[in-house]
């Protein structure tokens, strides 16, 4: 056999074990995350409590700054 041959077919098998560990990835990560489907509803919640925290600082500094001598 040549060299270029054995090459050939240790990139094949190299390549072979990368696709079946990219699958047992593949399978673990969809086990441990959440799809963005899953996430929008989370994602609109929480950008909503920060929205209404971040309104209610900025609210209370107007105020302090309003009511000052």
């Amino acid at each position: 056999m040549t060299k270029i041959a054995v090459s050939q077919r240790e990139l094949y098998q190299g390549m072979v074990e990368l696709r079946d560990k990219l699958d047992d990835f593949k399978d673990w990560a969809d086990k441990r995350f959440v799809s963005k489907q899953e996430f929008v509803p989370v994602q609109k919640v929480v950008y909503g409590l920060v929205g209404a925290t971040s309104l209610a600082v900025l609210g209370a500094l107007i105020a302090i700054v309003l009511k000052a001598p």
